[in-house]
């Protein structure tokens, strides 16, 4: 189970983001910018697959989506 794509919708109240993950190279770079949360997106994936999870509610955000290549979802909600 592979992850391509994470979403998140009303970042800081605000911001829909879809970074689809660039898997046949193994490589993926997010432009963007300042303040539009790009740090934040990478703080909050990394909290999740630590098992973080408090760190996710420090966050505005509606929810967080992880997409994996099998059509498997995780969805996060706030």
């Amino acid at each position: 189970m592979r992850l391509k794509e994470i979403s998140i919708k009303k970042l800081f109240g605000i911001f829909d983001h879809d970074i689809k993950l660039n898997i046949d190279r193994g490589i993926t770079i997010v432009i963007g910018e300042n303040g539009l949360g790009k740090t934040k997106i990478l703080e909050m994936v990394e909290a999740f697959f630590k098992g973080e999870f408090y760190k996710l509610t420090n966050v505005e955000y509606d929810s967080f989506i992880f997409k994996f290549e099998d059509n498997v979802f995780w969805e996060i909600n706030l």
